[in-house]
């Protein structure tokens, strides 16, 4: 699917979900396509999405490393989901990926206010770029956690069938 300036559909009303939807295939994932996904699901502002994009030139490296990153995450999130729904064991090795992630968490949330308007915001105590996919890695280990009680469902969205293998939605969400 190619990168668009159009905001990318967050239908799976959790952001580990709308991760694994709204990103094309893990190995395809870019980073313009990747921080499209942060404004989108205002892990970042609109101005901090323009900072990483120039990131890409000035410090290929970290952009690199956060890339990589976050295509481990969404290929293993994928397997794990696929294998919620199928009510099979998930690998312990599919987890490592948020795990890595959450191990960098440290830190907190704080009101911030943006054009007038509050919202909260995690505060990392680490200055790298890990911390972006920290909230999508939190919400992967609540859905994990959760277990069958997730209810995890396939989207029977056209829209997304026809962009990718697989569209996941929870059940709550099915039909809204």
């Amino acid at each position: 699917m190619p990168f668009s300036t159009s905001a990318p559909r967050l239908l799976g009303g959790r952001l580990s979900l709308d991760f694994v939807n709204a990103a094309p295939s893990s190995a395809a994932l870019s980073w313009a396509h990747l921080i499209h996904f942060l404004e989108s699901a205002r892990i970042v502002s609109a101005e901090r999405g323009a900072q990483l994009l120039g990131l890409s030139p000035s410090d290929p490296r970290a952009a690199e490393a956060l890339l990589l990153k976050a295509r481990r995450l969404g290929s293993a999130l994928h397997k794990v989901f696929a294998a919620m729904l199928r009510k099979q064991r998930i690998a312990g090795e599919w987890t490592e990926p948020v795990n890595e992630i959450l191990r960098i968490t440290e830190g907190h949330d704080e009101l911030v206010a943006e054009d007038g308007v509050w919202k909260i915001e995690f505060i990392a105590r680490e200055g790298g770029l890990d911390w972006l996919l920290a909230a999508v890695a939190r919400s992967a280990a609540e859905i994990i956690a959760e277990g069958a009680r997730a209810r995890l469902r396939l989207c029977a969205n056209p829209h997304w069938q026809s962009q990718q293998s697989s569209c996941f939605c929870p059940q709550a969400r099915i039909g809204a």
